[in-house]
């Protein structure tokens, strides 16, 4: 009876043991095999240098941007820096760059009747600027609470 117990237990020892190397086995050649396609898709990915999802995001973005600058009117001072702004009206300012607050947002001023008009512009496009830069920025008036607020959705140097 003792040999039949030892028996059975090294039976199941060993099952156990062939099993978990079948498994690690068929795991790393399932893994290779992924690895092995996405190197070639990521190589003719990079090869190309640009992807589908890319393009389709690039002519959105390019559609999207003659749509707004279409749209947009001239900023008035006079109409803007009001209490009660036309918010999401979308505005064209143009004018140079006084400073940058933040990597997000610059003070632009414009010149309108022989004077200057400061905005504030939140930078959705993310373009660096520096103080002096003559640029365009398109986008939605905000509310603000000292100078008017244009979220530029697209900020064109000059």
């Amino acid at each position: 009876m003792k040999y039949i117990i030892i028996t059975l237990i090294s039976i199941g020892l060993l099952a156990g043991c062939s099993t978990s190397n079948e498994t690690k086995n068929n795991d790393t050649a399932k893994q290779n095999e992924i690895n092995k396609e996405s190197n070639t898709v990521g190589l003719s990915i990079d090869d190309a240098g640009v992807t589908q999802e890319d393009e389709s995001t690039d002519t959105a973005r390019t559609e999207g941007n003659e749509t707004v600058k279409e749209i947009a009117a001239q900023a008035s001072y006079e109409e803007l820096n009001v209490n009660d702004p036309p918010v999401d009206k979308v505005v064209k300012i143009t004018g140079t760059v006084e400073s940058v607050t933040d990597k997000d947002s610059f003070i632009i001023s414009q010149e309108e009747d022989g004077e200057k008009c400061l905005y504030l512009v939140m930078n959705m496009s993310y373009l660096t600027l520096t103080k002096g830069d003559k640029v365009s920025a398109y986008g939605p008036v905000q509310e603000g609470e000292e100078t008017p607020v244009i979220t530029g959705v697209l900020v064109e140097r000059e």
